[in-house]
């Protein structure tokens, strides 16, 4: 039996995650602070065998080296979001660079097979030649976010390179699905969909020109199995994205034409600091090492109205 420490697993993607690993019976010990994610997230969860819970800050070095006992994986999945990076960028440093780096310690202190990584496609910044942006193009990060979690890749690649860590990491974009949250610091689909069913007014930042690749998190799950079972996937970086564009205008329009609810107030405000208005990149290196993803945008977003009714 293999067991896992999975950060972040009362998240949005950290839980959907962690249903996955139960149902195959790995032993998980989740590590969550709980400050974004939700003990209702897991709870139908905690009288499994395989399950364990450690109410933790990555921040506690001390604290986590209690629970790295024995552990064959680690997938950290934990971070501090964007939208709470904007407003208090020292805990974003705290949390996705300091975080990340004493997970990586104690995965190499306690020989760890393989730390699998969930970063992120702003550690790019802003793509200004519109032209595809591979595993390798430029990193050139436009918020306190992106540098955070940029820092983390760079910490990564040290441990391997100095201590020979295992690891894979994925650029995630724009992963949306069930279970995430919809309140102002959630996911923009979640809150399009929220405030539609509840004749809440919609707010876009910007024009509603700002290109998307939105990602569905039964893909992302997929693709941190693949990471954990694939040996092609040792040492690399990829970008974990469906990999089609979509202006945020027309996901909005999409998703209420599913619904058949449309906004009964629309309003645009100023763009928000270090957003970045285009996304373009490649996801084929993931899918030449035999990765392939099963849900575009329409399947996703009809996936995700239907949680929304459960």
């Amino acid at each position: 039996m293999k067991k896992i420490i999975l950060t972040g697993g009362a998240g949005f993607i950290g839980s959907n995650i962690l249903k996955h690993l139960i149902k195959l019976k790995y032993h998980v010990v989740v590590i969550d602070d709980l400050t974004s994610g939700k003990y209702s997230n897991i709870e139908g969860l905690k009288k499994s065998k395989y399950f364990g819970f450690e109410k933790c800050s990555i921040t506690n070095y001390k604290y986590l080296n209690n629970v790295f006992k024995n552990v064959d994986f680690v997938l950290h999945q934990a971070a501090s979001k964007k939208t709470v990076c904007d407003k208090d960028p020292r805990k974003d440093l705290k949390v996705n660079a300091e975080g990340a780096f004493n997970l990586l310690k104690l995965s190499s202190d306690h020989n760890v097979k393989k730390f699998i990584h969930a970063s992120t496609g702003s550690v790019f910044g802003e793509n200004k030649t519109n032209k595809s942006q591979n595993e390798n193009s430029i990193k050139k990060p436009v918020s306190y976010y992106g540098v955070s979690k940029n820092a983390a890749e760079n910490y990564i690649e040290v441990f391997n390179k100095l201590f020979n860590l295992n690891y894979t990491v994925l650029r995630y974009f724009h992963v949306y699905g069930p279970n995430q949250d919809y309140s102002p610091n959630g996911g923009v689909i979640s809150i399009f969909i929220n405030n539609l069913i509840k004749g809440k007014p919609i707010t876009i930042y910007g024009d509603g020109s700002q290109q998307r690749i939105f990602t569905y998190v039964e893909d992302v799950v997929r693709a941190n199995m693949f990471s954990i079972n694939n040996k092609k996937t040792n040492n690399q970086i990829y970008n974990c994205t469906y990999g089609k564009r979509i202006k945020l205008i027309d996901a909005l329009n999409l998703i209420s034409k599913t619904l058949k609810i449309y906004p009964n107030k629309l309003t645009y405000t100023n763009w928000k600091q270090g957003d970045i208005k285009n996304f373009n990149v490649s996801n084929q290196k993931l899918i030449r090492a035999g990765f392939n993803y099963k849900y575009n945008f329409d399947l996703g977003i009809k996936n995700t109205i239907k949680s929304f009714y459960k």
